[in-house]
């Protein structure tokens, strides 16, 4: 069989996360959900408190190579100091990283990994470039609008050389758009799904998942890594 373009699938959809769910998804390795009403433990209300709570903190900063739009932690430095976050709205570019406890207590309802688990707020334009997590993880988007690219494991498999290939992704600058389209030789015969995050949504992503997040506007964002047993 000759090769094709690759595939973008639609991401499935659902109402509302609640614990019960969760607990399903991790036990039945489910593929990627994004629910557009939240946590049922966490309101609107809260999800606009914890906007401005974060806003008026500090983190470490996380800033990218000159002319690149790309950050992570295997390519750039965290800060030593912590700066406040409310200056990457207007003077900062780049990621900063906050501790996740003082903002969210729901370890009693969720199997939440809060030593794991953070707080990211990222300028806009900027990419996290592929990657993927030991563990099962919730991001619970609450200010801005994201772009995800995930990548189904069970078509990246099968061609480890182009996987490696476009694993070289990672160091390249550029949007989505440029890199992920669905004639790209290294896509071919892949599932992929390409979809937006808004306010409010929480996506459920699997482990091992590959994915690219790229931030259309100033975005705060709640990665929530999740134990298994």
């Amino acid at each position: 069989m000759g090769l094709h373009r690759g595939k973008i699938c639609q991401v499935c959809r659902k109402d509302k996360l609640t614990n019960h769910l969760l607990h399903r998804l991790i036990k039945h390795k489910s593929k990627p959900i994004v629910f557009p009403n939240g946590i049922d433990t966490i309101t609107h209300e809260k999800i606009e408190h914890l906007v401005q709570r974060v806003w008026n903190s500090k983190g470490r900063f996380l800033q990218p190579s000159l002319g690149q739009n790309i950050v992570s932690a295997q390519m750039n430095a965290w800060s030593d100091e912590f700066i406040p976050i409310a200056s990457l709205q207007s003077e900062l570019y780049g990621q900063a990283r906050l501790d996740i406890e003082p903002f969210i207590h729901i370890k009693n309802e969720l199997p939440i990994c809060f030593e794991d688990s953070a707080v990211f707020v990222t300028s806009q334009h900027l990419r996290t470039p592929l990657h993927s997590d030991e563990r099962h993880a919730l991001l619970l988007h609450v200010a801005g609008r994201k772009r995800v690219v995930i990548i189904d494991p069970e078509t990246s498999d099968r061609f480890p050389s182009r996987l490696r290939m476009l694993l070289r992704l990672r160091s390249i600058s550029g949007t989505q758009d440029d890199l992920y389209q669905a004639d790209n030789y290294l896509l071919r015969d892949m599932r992929f799904y390409s979809f937006d995050l808004h306010p409010g949504d929480v996506l459920f992503l699997p482990k091992r998942w590959l994915h690219d997040i790229e931030s259309l506007s100033n975005t705060i964002s709640f990665a929530l890594r999740l134990q298994e047993n």
